[in-house]
């Protein structure tokens, strides 16, 4: 339900209880498209001053994904704590649904990292990049070791952990206003200390592409309240709090969400301890054989692909969670392992998973 009435890449982290909808509206797959909509790279550095007076020019710092948080920073550790309530109006005033979720990520550099969530759903996983291998597991599993599928997924991973305070963000945009409160120190570094309120005149929000998100076009955020703290050398977020109501309809009903994010980074320039698992808690990732991505990697360029979304010359393992390219499989004659899925219950969850996330979209949250 949350998936469904939220329509955001609240992070990976706090996603996992969400139900699929690809199919419900009727939609053919193929006119579907990317349910997860991506973010448009950012290409030049935060303007920390236009942010203090530009919730546009401050977005692009909240919303920065971690992959350029941890350039900017260096090591640290990332606290992001989140809750979401919807309700329906009426006598009952019932509550449809909430949730609540906690994430950290302890960075030590691009190639020893450590992520973990968990919420009140009783949902969670953990994430372990160390010595150029994905360590994951479910939460109540055991781990499964693979190497990544290529070399962007392990960022991915990290970016999609870090996203709910972008995703808050996003849906709160239109009605926040920023007011600057100057230079304050952080952990011993320069920062800009903002606080954030209900805009005078909220802007209309922006068109939606998927219908599966038409909602958002006319939901109406009633009330913004929180503050920002940035490096004020990098633009970096170093701490947020951010507290917001939205009205929105769907199906013809109405409802009134409430959301919460707050989130902080520590530790600067502290690299954590890390440290493989247990072997006697990894359990062997299973196989299976590729037909698929043998035949787009042999017909590349005669004929189109079967599997949407695959990139020329990335190899069969790509897309399949596999931990080798097609030529490797057809040289050893071994099936590529399998990578665990991350986004199911994991107390229900057989220890060996026998689906494996895309490559390209790693633990993707579903669309509503």
């Amino acid at each position: 339900m949350r998936g469904q009435l939220f329509g955001l890449a609240l992070g990976a982290a706090a996603l996992l209880a969400a139900s699929a909808c690809g199919r419900d509206g009727g939609v053919p797959d193929q006119e579907l498209g990317d349910l997860v909509v991506g973010r448009p790279a950012q290409d030049h550095p935060i303007d920390v001053a236009a942010a203090a007076r530009d919730a546009r020019e401050l977005g692009r710092a909240v919303t920065m994904p971690h992959t350029r948080l941890a350039e900017l920073l260096g090591p640290h550790r990332l606290t992001i704590k989140s809750s979401l309530q919807v309700t329906e109006p009426g006598p009952k005033n019932e509550v449809v649904e909430q949730l609540a979720d906690e994430t950290e990520l302890l960075y030590g550099s691009q190639s020893a990292w450590r992520g973990v969530m968990n919420n009140s759903a009783d949902y969670g996983r953990e994430l372990l990049f160390l010595d150029g291998d994905l360590h994951l597991r479910a939460r109540y599993q055991r781990w499964h070791k693979r190497p990544p599928t290529d070399e962007r997924e392990p960022g991915e991973l990290r970016d999609r952990l870090g996203e709910t305070a972008a995703a808050t963000w996003d849906l709160l945009a239109p009605a926040i206003a920023v007011v600057d409160h100057g230079a304050v120190p952080f952990a011993g570094k320069p920062a800009r200390k903002l606080t954030l309120t209900t805009a005078a005149r909220p802007q209309k929000p922006p068109a939606e592409e998927l219908a599966q998100r038409k909602w958002r076009e006319l939901r109406t955020v009633e009330g913004v309240e929180g503050e920002v703290t940035l490096d004020a050398q990098t633009g970096a977020m170093l701490q947020l709090t951010l507290r917001g109501t939205v009205g929105f309809r769907r199906d013809g009903r109405t409802f009134v969400m409430k959301l919460s994010v707050d989130s902080a980074v520590s530790d600067l320039g502290k690299a954590p301890l890390l440290t493989p698992p247990d072997p006697a808690d990894v359990v062997a990732t299973p196989g299976r054989l590729h037909e698929v991505d043998e035949r787009d990697l042999l017909l590349e360029g005669i004929a189109p692909p079967l599997k949407a979304g695959a990139r020329a010359g990335a190899g069969a393992g790509a897309g399949a969670g596999a931990g080798a390219g097609a030529g490797d499989r057809r040289r050893s004659g071994k099936a590529a392992p399998v990578a665990p899925a991350m986004n199911q219950d994991a107390k229900s969850a057989p220890a060996a998973p026998l689906a494996a996330p895309a490559a390209a979209a790693p633990l993707p949250p579903p669309a509503p």
